[in-house]
């Protein structure tokens, strides 16, 4: 019988027991001077640090800012072109430590609250040619 995932869990052990064998949880905290990414799996949790906040809430309004003008990216290239730019930047600042890793096919993300505007589906690993919403769950 499974646990019940309504139920609060109280420790990563917890955390990890739970996740399904083919996710992956993807945890954001941004902090003044560094930020930092954690992966939780149910083998392992491995940790990075990122750029401080604001060096990321300045990426995060500027591709959130271009995602919300879909006609202007659909009719002009230079629009297509600024999106794009600021959708590889961002995807460099937040999914960069996951280059060359093998992602489950599920990935739970838990982002910082400044990180909820960010369409995480659109950002690609580098390396990987897909958008991360077109390879994973």
């Amino acid at each position: 019988m499974g646990r019940n995932l309504a139920q609060p869990l109280h420790s990563v052990e917890e955390l990890r027991e739970a996740l399904p064998e083919d996710s992956a949880l993807l945890e954001y905290h941004l902090g003044e001077r560094q930020s930092y990414l954690w992966m939780v799996q149910r083998t392992q949790v491995r940790m990075w640090r990122l750029p401080g906040r604001e060096a990321i809430e300045r990426e995060v309004r500027l591709a959130a800012a271009l995602f919300g003008q879909i006609r202007e990216r659909l009719t002009q290239p230079a629009s297509r072109a600024a999106f794009e730019n600021a959708i590889e930047r961002l995807s460099l600042i937040l999914l960069a430590p996951l280059h060359r890793i093998d992602l489950p096919s599920r990935l739970i993300l838990a982002p910082d609250v400044a990180l909820l505007p960010v369409p995480f589906a659109a950002l690609r690993v580098p390396g990987e040619s897909r958008a991360l919403g077109l390879e994973h769950d």
